[in-house]
């Protein structure tokens, strides 16, 4: 997916979203979505550390095409599948989504 494409849209702070399922929730310490037919962009959470951050990705996207995307200013991190290490800071943890059904996992 062209990150770029979405870049006013990832560094706004409204949300722009459509989807038939969009569900988040905490459970032992994961944050768990589970979305079908979900085109836009989603603040999930903020995010404040005064150390550099680590996080781990797990998503399962049977259809479409989906990013984490964390957003510090003008600033554009992904995120991959498995570890990720991001520097101390403040972020926009945001969902990206075009036509996208499945589900992410972050711990």
């Amino acid at each position: 997916m062209d990150i770029e494409r979405y870049r006013r849209q990832l560094t706004s702070i409204v949300n722009r979203k459509r989807a038939l399922v969009f569900i988040g929730k905490i459970k032992d310490k994961r944050y768990e979505v589970t979305l079908a037919s979900f085109t836009g962009v989603r603040t999930l959470f903020r995010i404040n550390k005064q150390e550099p951050i680590t996080i781990n990705l797990e998503r399962e996207i049977d259809k479409g095409e989906l990013e984490l995307v964390f957003v510090a200013k003008q600033e554009l991190v992904v995120l991959k599948e498995g570890t990720n290490h991001l520097p101390a800071g403040s972020y926009r943890v945001r969902v990206l989504g075009e036509g996208a059904t499945g589900r992410l996992s972050l711990y």
